[in-house]
């Protein structure tokens, strides 16, 4: 069974709750302005492109309110556009010799199996295919870092603010 010490609470209300009470109304009287003291803190964010490009739109203004994710400035995405078509190619390219050379190696083996051709033959298929799916995954990486780079040109607000300073003009 619990017993509680109410009249100890009770006295400890009324030590820290009446003054603290006191306090309140006594701040509440006199005249109606507040003032207050201390520092004014405000975070700033430099906003820079991972790519050195021409720089192509800015659509905002030095004093623009901006949401996270608004486009801050566009870069010259030209020659990047064109790398990444280049790169798709290639893979496209690596895809279609991936295709002919695993159909060879499947080819190959079931040949092998029936004792038709040589294994010098059947590890040519299979180091072909073997060359042919290194090819596929380095093309396809050449692509993601294209799509990275194109999607750098544009550059976006990371956070909600006030654009305070646009160090840059378009061209």
């Amino acid at each position: 069974e619990r017993r509680y010490a109410l009249p100890q609470k009770a006295a400890l209300c009324k030590k820290v709750l009446l003054p603290l009470i006191a306090i309140i109304m006594i701040g509440c009287g006199g005249s109606d302005d507040l003032e207050l003291s201390g520092i004014l803190e405000r975070k700033t964010l430099e906003v820079s492109a991972p790519i050195s490009e021409l720089i192509v739109k800015l659509p905002v203004k030095v004093g623009d309110h901006v949401e996270k994710g608004t486009v801050m400035v566009e870069l010259d995405s030209e020659v990047v556009a064109a790398e990444l078509k280049a790169h798709e190619a290639g893979l496209a390219a690596a895809q279609a010799l991936l295709t002919e050379t695993t159909s060879e190696f499947k080819r190959q083996a079931r040949m092998r199996r029936e004792r038709v051709v040589s294994a010098q033959s059947y590890d040519t298929a299979k180091r072909r295919r073997n060359e042919a799916v290194a090819m596929v995954a380095e093309k396809q990486a050449r692509v993601t870092q294209a799509k990275k780079r194109l999607s750098d040109l544009t550059i976006r607000s990371l956070v909600k603010g006030t654009v305070d300073q646009m160090p840059y003009e378009s061209g």
